[in-house]
């Protein structure tokens, strides 16, 4: 296919005057006479010559008015590269109408191209800047004889190539076995023009490939095509990064100088196309492309974190898949191991507690024998969605196995551990599981669960040594706990040689005779605004270990004003306290004080405030308000409860 495109008599042939030029400029004892009677032999060509040398392409300081002086300011070389460039417009002439291919496009790359090759070789005085504008103007005419010569199977080409023009060759050598820049040099050889410019378009787009003697005018051709690139495309960060390179690598530039090159290519290019009465649209200079450039790399930067965050999604998603349990959605018995491990190691390295529950659900065997595996497997989804929404971020809930689950719960010691593990059997305990989508099976059944606490204390003489040790201690304790009749907790009780004790969370109410209780009837009402509902029913277990209380919840700053101005005027419905998280679902919990503080019939009322910072308790300015961090709640629930109730009465014994 290469020896079809070069033999095509469709061709259009090279200029007879640009031939003669040829053949008169290879002897060296010619005389400057004989090229200008030549030239002047083509009035039209010999006007377009003149018209250049005197524009500001070549900056001449006086006016010429004939083609000798031109030849005696310029030189025969520049003077050739003139008459050369008039023909190869000449020969593209008749290809304006040739299939899809976009003319316009290829002359402005062309055009750049050459200006830019042209500038290259004046600013570092590589090689002669005629020879570079010469080889510029003709390294893609072997793109034209192909889309002359095989113009079906070109435009193939070019429809699959990629959008870099300086991925062409590859994708051409691949499609076609050869590439444009060997056509072209092969076309330029034809056309007899010198070894040098043959072989600057042979490697244009490899100048390092060429004879040592040919690389610096191929090497200034290709920066030209590269700063051509530049101007052409749309997105143009990459374009001119490798420019830049190359630039520093082939000639020394630093990027300010090539930032000029493009300023001197804007100016020229646009001239240039003019004299060539060709049409290639605005040329951008350095400020346009580097302002574009700079949006662009903040576009990539911002994709690349995009896609960064995608795969890690992705990672952490195939991570939650393998270690998480597919039937419940709890984690599995591989996170379970790997977790506490981790957790173990850092109670010892931090001298801090750790507690895992062990939870047995009740009878389940019985479950799956009377009402099937899809009712079984209803009743295991659901416990581990209720201890799922309970525990959130304060521990790990896992499928140990079959029935069996675990949750490992950090920083927590026996009393918070025991108060966490009757929080969840009352959440399994307190409502029946839904089993009317569950054909064969009754719309709901009451399921309990048996829970087993293990410990670790790094004080405790008896403290387990190593993570094995105590999810052993868990599996003994709620093995206790099945054996104590189910639906209890049961704490393992290192001190005892092995033996659990029951879990009892708190001591019963004071009776009357135990000493005064809380003022109302029926004790201390508590106002809790709490938007969280884990923290909220933790919250009311605290509060209700210490006294009588009666505590009414609400979420939201919202439900907590219009509860208080419903209830200000009467007494026996008035809170005594109001127990406020600061951050709420629709506002500030400072709203909700400043609705106390605003009703006269509210006076009596106190109101602490949950901070999430770590401030220490203090009043407000008006001295109605304390703030306490929920650091110091967790730290020491009792002590914390005990003082509440003590400020707003103070005559009763916790």
């Amino acid at each position: 296919m290469f020896d079809k495109v070069l033999e095509c008599t469709s061709l259009p042939t090279f200029p007879t005057i640009a031939t003669e030029l040829l053949e008169l400029t290879r002897d060296p004892d010619v005389g400057l006479d004989d090229i200008a009677k030549l030239i002047m032999g083509d009035q039209g060509l010999a006007g377009k010559v003149l018209k250049t040398v005197n524009s500001s392409f070549y900056g001449l300081s006086q006016p010429c008015t004939s083609i000798e002086r031109a030849l005696g300011f310029l030189g025969i070389k520049a003077v050739k590269s003139l008459v050369l460039s008039f023909s190869v417009v000449r020969v593209t002439e008749g290809m304006a109408g040739e299939g899809s291919f976009d003319m316009a496009d290829y002359w402005r790359r062309t055009i750049c191209a050459a200006s830019g090759a042209r500038q290259i070789a004046v600013a570092t005085k590589a090689c002669d800047p005629d020879d570079a504008f010469t080889a510029g103007l003709f390294q893609d005419m072997g793109i034209l004889a192909c889309v002359v010569a095989i113009p079906s199977e070109y435009e193939k080409v070019v429809a699959g190539a990629p959008a870099d023009h300086a991925k062409l060759p590859d994708h051409e050598k691949q499609t076609l076995g050869f590439t444009h820049a060997e056509v072209g040099a092969a076309l330029a050889k034809k056309w007899k023009l010198s070894d040098l410019i043959v072989q600057s378009i042979r490697h244009h787009h490899d100048p390092e490939q060429a004879d040592a003697a040919d690389q610096p005018v191929a090497k200034s051709v290709a920066l030209g095509r590269m700063a051509a690139e530049v101007i052409a495309a749309d997105r143009v960060a990459q374009p001119l990064a490798d420019l830049m390179v190359k630039a520093s690598a082939w000639f020394s530039r630093e990027n300010q100088q090539v930032e000029m090159l493009l300023d001197q290519i804007s100016a020229t290019a646009s001239e240039l196309a003019g004299i060539l009465d060709q049409q290639i649209g605005e040329v951008p200079d350095a400020a346009k492309i580097l302002a574009m450039a700079n949006e662009q790399l903040v576009e990539q930067q911002m994709q690349s974190h995009r896609d960064t965050a995608v795969l890690e999604q992705k990672a952490q998603d195939l991570e939650t898949q393998t270690v998480t349990d597919a039937l419940t959605g709890a984690a599995n018995r591989k996170r379970f191991d790997r977790e506490i491990e981790k957790c173990f190691q850092q109670a010892v390295t931090n001298r801090t507690p750790l507690s895992v529950l062990f939870i047995d659900a009740d009878r389940f065997k019985a479950v799956n024998d009377t009402h099937g595996h899809q009712a079984g497997d209803v009743v295991l989804q659901d416990i581990a969605g209720r201890m799922i929404k309970v525990v959130g971020s304060c521990g790990t809930v896992c499928r140990y196995g079959g029935e069996e689950f675990a949750v490992i719960l950090p920083k927590f010691d026996v009393d918070r551990g025991l108060r966490f593990a009757e929080l969840l059997r009352s959440a399994i305990a307190d409502k029946p599981v839904d089993l009317s989508q569950v054909d064969g099976a009754p719309p709901t059944l009451n399921i309990t669960a048996s829970f087993g606490l293990g410990t670790y204390i790094p004080v405790n003489a008896n403290a387990a040594t190593s993570a094995t040790q105590l999810v052993q201690e868990a599996d003994r304790a709620v093995y206790d706990a099945k054996e104590a009749g189910r639906n209890c907790v049961r704490l393992f009780d290192a001190a005892a040689s092995g033996a659990s004790s029951p879990g009892n969370l708190s001591p019963p109410p004071p009776s009357p005779a135990d000493g005064p209780a809380a003022p109302g009837d029926g004790g201390l009402r508590v106002l809790l605004v709490e938007g969280d509902p884990l923290a909220a029913k933790y919250l009311q277990v605290v509060l209700s270990s210490q006294a009588s209380v009666q505590i009414t919840s609400v979420p939201s700053r919202d439900a907590a004003t219009n509860l208080l101005k419903r209830v200000a005027g009467d007494p026996s419905q008035r809170p005594d306290i109001v127990l406020c998280e600061m951050d709420l679902p629709d506002g500030r919990g400072l709203e909700v004080l400043k609705a106390v503080e605003a009703s006269p019939s509210l006076e009596s009322v106190a109101v602490q405030l949950i901070t999430s910072d770590a401030v220490a308790a203090k009043p407000s300015a008006g001295g109605r308000a304390q703030f306490v961090s929920k650091q110091t709640i967790v730290e020491d629930p009792q002590g914390w409860a005990r003082g509440l109730i003590e400020r707003v009465a103070p005559a009763i014994t916790v």
